[in-house]
């Protein structure tokens, strides 16, 4: 394992996610068409960089574990993909 890889991609992928969290439940993406991995990147008006940003950073740590964990690449892209796309919702429900 390289553990310098591990530690940046996890730390990456909980502060996207906190950023989408928190977004969220300021209703900052309540306009969005179109979302990618549960990120809303696109409106009827124009691009939301901030959205696009959270999705490459997601890809940049999804990069990270898969090169990191050698051994189980297949295992850990799997769980940081149901990670990703569900928590959000599940965070935004217990909080309301």
């Amino acid at each position: 394992m390289k553990k310098k890889r591990l530690i940046g991609s996890v730390i990456l992928l909980v502060i996207a996610l906190a950023t989408n969290i928190a977004l969220q439940l300021v209703g900052f993406f309540e306009q969005a068409t179109t979302s990618i991995l549960s990120v809303p990147v696109a409106t009827h008006y124009d691009w939301n960089f901030v959205g696009i940003f959270i999705v490459g950073a997601i890809v940049v740590a999804l990069g990270g574990l898969v090169s990191s964990l050698e051994k189980y690449q297949g295992r850990t892209l799997i769980v940081s993909f149901i990670t990703i796309i569900l928590a959000p919702a599940v965070v935004l429900s217990l909080l309301q």
